[in-house]
């Protein structure tokens, strides 16, 4: 059974996912018919039997003595230097913060 999704519970996902703070009408039109079938497809896989297949989750401890180790890729001369390179030509700094705009999406 399709599951209805009504224009309110459209807004307060495209607020929630900070999408569209205000959507228009055409906005919540196309996102209504995208996430319906998305949601359509997740139905679809609810209703498909899965009894009959083992689990493929299997837990396995790992040692320490199978980890790799930790080598760092560049020398600290080099990682500062890309470090400094990154904030010189960053838009938006202060300082060597480096500062992202509050509104991404229009």
């Amino acid at each position: 059974m399709p599951l209805v999704l009504t224009d309110k519970d459209i807004k307060k996902v495209s607020y929630l996912s900070r999408i569209n703070q205000h959507p228009n009408p055409d906005f919540v039109d196309k996102m209504s018919e995208q996430l319906s079938k998305v949601l359509d497809l997740a139905q679809e896989l609810l209703a498909v039997d899965t009894s009959n297949i083992s689990p493929t989750d299997i837990l396995r401890t790992i040692t320490i003595e199978e980890l790799a180790e930790d080598k760092p890729y560049f020398n600290q001369k080099k990682y500062q230097i890309i470090r400094q390179n990154i904030i010189d030509n960053f838009p938006y700094k202060k300082g060597d913060y480096l500062l992202l705009p509050t509104k991404v999406i229009d």
